[in-house]
């Protein structure tokens, strides 16, 4: 068990040093390796679409906890 956090940390640390956190250009680097966008626009739908799920997730969560406390 302890070997595969130790595989899984090293393999999160090649990733910082592929998009260079921190660096000037970062967020481009980071929305082309993940999610291969790469243009402005494209990086700007990815935010939406991923705030508009957050907002139905936490919309959902919030129905059910009050579902669940009557």
């Amino acid at each position: 068990m302890q070997g595969n956090i130790g595989f899984l940390v090293f393999l999160i640390y090649l990733w910082f040093l592929q998009i260079k956190l921190g660096d000037e250009g970062w967020k481009e680097r980071y929305y082309s390796e993940k999610f291969e966008a790469k243009s402005e626009d494209e990086r700007d739908t990815i935010r939406r679409h991923a705030v508009l799920g957050l907002m139905l997730l936490f919309s959902i969560v919030g129905v059910v906890c009050a579902v669940l406390h009557m």
